[in-house]
């Protein structure tokens, strides 16, 4: 058995295996060692795009992009993206003309607005988990929405034993946290484990107040929020603090 003593201080990353693995290459390329602490995995329904009826597509959500766009040629589609990171996989995908949001949903739904027509149709893809908030402020605006779920998320049974072993030997400085799904899932296997306590000294960065209030008020742990709703921002964050800057 490895001898866990051997670990640095570290950061752990709560997203998805492939995504938090990406932020442990940004994180280490700073010279900080990270590794990924998922509370969830993604599944893929199978998913085929006609856009001959809407207006638009919307995706709030990279993942939806990779498994809908993955046999789609219509190049004269418009689309909204919550963000950068999702507006570069539909250029990725032939996508040309592409409205752009700046990571939050709700003023995407404002951005939609502006751009389309009242009475416009539009087709919103994304995961079985998201909530309807963000297509209800559509309909405010008289904009019909129509609904695909092309993926959903899974919660993991238990905390991965390298997890474990690093906040047990008090090696984890910064948690990440990108959703509030995630943090309840995550929040709720560290019960689990009986590792309440362990963390109690380890320090949060998330991508938005919602999460960070979740984290702090129902169990009173030490968080900090990114300056931007932008993986960036909570990577640029998580680093000022495992650094005490």
């Amino acid at each position: 058995m490895k001898d866990f003593n051997q670990f640095q201080n570290c950061i752990l990353s709560t997203r998805p295996t492939l995504d938090a693995l990406s932020d442990c290459n940004v994180l280490k390329r700073k010279g900080i060692k990270a590794y990924p602490s998922p509370s969830m995995v993604i599944k893929y329904n199978k998913s085929s795009i006609i856009n001959f009826k809407y207006d638009a597509i919307i995706f709030t959500s990279r993942h939806a992009v990779k498994i809908a766009l993955s046999e789609y040629k219509n190049q004269n589609t418009t689309f909204f993206c919550v963000g950068s990171s999702t507006a570069k996989i539909v250029r990725e995908h032939g996508g040309k003309k592409i409205f752009v949001g700046n990571s939050d949903s709700l003023q995407l739904s404002k951005k939609i607005g502006d751009n389309l027509k009242k009475n416009s149709k539009v087709l919103w893809i994304t995961s079985k988990d998201a909530s309807e908030s963000f297509s209800n402020e559509l309909k405010k605006n008289n904009i019909s929405v129509d609904r695909e779920n092309v993926y959903f998320t899974s919660p993991n049974q238990a905390i991965d034993f390298k997890s474990k072993q690093l906040i047990k030997k008090g090696r984890v400085k910064v948690i990440l946290f990108f959703s509030t799904r995630s943090a309840e899932i995550w929040l709720n296997l560290v019960k689990n484990e009986k590792l309440l306590n362990y963390i109690k000294s380890i320090s949060f960065v998330t991508i938005n107040h919602d999460i960070a209030e979740l984290l702090s008020t129902q169990e009173g742990l030490n968080c900090f929020v990114a300056k931007r709703k932008r993986r960036a921002s909570v990577l640029a964050k998580a680093i000022k603090v495992f650094k005490g800057f």
